[in-house]
């Protein structure tokens, strides 16, 4: 708004002398400072993937022991080496862990982590929209705060439940999935993550940070396993609750945290909501003729989602994230098949799981500045295609192996494929107008729920179906036979006449002209 000029006999004469000192002009969007944001937001997000990390083994041993011990107390008491009174809590110690290898307790482990990972992902399917209103309404440091410390009471709740298991039935460790009713769980807190950066980010330095990022999280899956390893072999407590401590120090930097809502003083084409907005001549209509609410609400739906249509590409591709979170997840039982199928201890087999993060951030920085001279939509489609095709032959060399030699071989090319589903988003993103980018983006995380929700369980009897029939490896080869699908559809997908000339650089636009930062890397998708 600029200064006024002129005067009547009404106006105070000193009301339009403007006060340098104490008003001064407001910053511009692209020079307010944002890294002391991203430093916090990176330590929230390293503290939190570290802890969960250091802890996801040794509870996995826990439950291990606890199952072992009651299914021992009912068949065959001489292998108890410790009675209730005195075995440690969470019945570590009370039976040898080579013990604990036998089908019917590995049938009620991962039947018990299925079934958790199912519930855990009801509260974010249902309440996802409803989390993204009130980040838009209330900002974003409240609902974030609250999904962080969700995952503390958790993972409190696991252990109280571990700790005391003489009192209560380890089945009680499925209500830990009501922590989700406090903050949306894991993919509101991702899409949190994305939404901070929009907020406080120039676009044309998104990608950059996106990148950064990605490089933290990797930082929890490289190190973590071996420091994980190392103190289970002294009693798995320790890294599990020193897990459980690393997510509380997250929540206290989060409260450190600037609100960044309404961050920057002016607006400008992005779209940073969780909850895609109605174009606003939409909107305009529909002030001026009233109707129902179910119609109001219909209408905004049916606009909202519109673009998913207007290329079958976007659907399709969007489809696929179904395998994300199901692959991001399979850690838990690639440590637990790993430790069955080779007869190795938890530990021994938490020390794999940092060979197949081992090659992330080589990885991270290849598909940064890739060495392709090709447009950024065809580079991150082709580079797809092979990262999807290395998942596919790695899981299936996984799932084959009859040596720890050769599993950890498929480990390796598996891990080239880590960068599959942030290739695919990045193609993905330019095909749908700027407004609609958040839209897709709560799609996706939708997808990626139901993902989870139906991969847990699936796997879970995969694993219980192939040890019974004496394929072990089944999970991993079925997810091997996915992923080949999946690679089949990139390659009939295929970048169309014009879209090249639209992408300058790492920055492209979409068909109505508005810019988008490629790039983009969700916390998991390595």
């Amino acid at each position: 708004m600029g200064l006024q000029t002129t005067a009547d006999e009404e106006t105070p004469l000193l009301s339009h002398i403007p006060d340098d000192t104490s008003h001064p002009p407001p910053t511009s969007r692209s020079n307010r400072p944002y890294k002391h944001i991203i430093l916090l937001l990176c330590a929230v997000l390293v503290l939190t993937q570290c802890g969960e990390e250091l802890s996801q083994s040794p509870q996995a041993r826990i439950s291990e022991a606890i199952l072992c011990y009651q299914h021992y107390e009912v068949t065959d008491q001489s292998k108890i080496l410790a009675n209730r009174t005195s075995v440690s809590p969470g019945a570590i110690g009370g039976v040898a862990e080579e013990q604990c290898k036998i089908e019917a307790v590995q049938n009620q482990l991962s039947s018990l982590r299925g079934i958790q990972g199912f519930l855990d992902g009801g509260p974010s399917l249902l309440l996802a929209l409803p989390f993204g209103w009130a980040a838009d309404n209330y900002g974003r440091k409240p609902i974030l705060s609250l999904g962080v410390l969700s995952f503390v009471l958790q993972a409190a709740w696991v252990q109280g439940v571990c700790w005391f298991w003489q009192s209560f039935d380890i089945r009680w460790v499925w209500a830990s999935s009501l922590h989700g009713l406090m903050g949306g769980s894991s993919p509101v807190v991702s899409a949190l993550l994305f939404v901070i950066v929009s907020d406080v980010v120039p676009e044309d330095k998104r990608s950059k940070v996106f990148l950064q990022l990605g490089g933290a999280n990797l930082i929890s899956a490289v190190c973590m396993p071996l420091l994980a390893a190392w103190l289970m072999e002294i009693t798995p407590w320790i890294p599990a609750i020193a897990g459980t401590l690393m997510k509380a120090c997250a929540v206290l930097l989060v409260l450190a945290m600037p609100e960044t809502l309404g961050y920057r003083h002016q607006p400008d084409n992005d779209n940073t909501s969780l909850i895609s907005n109605v174009e606003e001549e939409e909107e305009e209509e529909e002030e001026d003729t009233p109707k129902s609410t179910e119609t109001s609400y219909s209408t905004t739906l049916r606009t909202s989602t519109a673009f998913l249509l207007t290329d079958w590409r976007i659907p399709a591709l969007t489809t696929t994230f179904l395998l994300h979170l199901m692959v991001a997840n399979s850690g838990a039982l690639t440590t637990q098949y790993t430790s069955t199928r080779y007869a190795l201890r938890l530990s021994r087999a938490t020390q794999l799981l940092t060979l197949r993060f081992a090659l992330l951030p080589l990885l991270s920085s290849f598909l940064s500045k890739p060495p392709l001279a090709l447009s950024p939509p065809r580079r991150d489609l082709y580079m797809s295609r092979a990262s999807m095709a290395a998942w596919s032959l790695g899981f299936t060399l996984f799932g084959l192996a009859p040596t720890i030699a050769s599993a950890s071989l498929g480990m390796g090319i598996s891990a080239l494929g880590s960068g599959s589903f942030f290739l695919i988003r990045s193609f993905l993103t330019p095909l749908v107008p700027g407004r609609n980018v958040a839209a897709l983006y709560s799609v996706v995380s939708v997808v990626d729920t139901l993902g989870a929700m139906l991969g847990a369980p699936l796997l879970a009897f995969l694993f219980n179906r192939g040890l019974s029939v004496g394929v072990p490896g089944l999970p991993f080869l079925v997810l091997g036979a996915v992923c080949a699908g999946v690679a089949g559809l990139l390659c009939v997908v295929g970048v169309r006449k014009g879209e090249e000339e639209r992408c300058v650089g790492n920055d492209c636009k979409d068909g109505h002209g508005h810019g988008h930062g490629r790039g983009v890397v969700m916390a998991g998708d390595a």
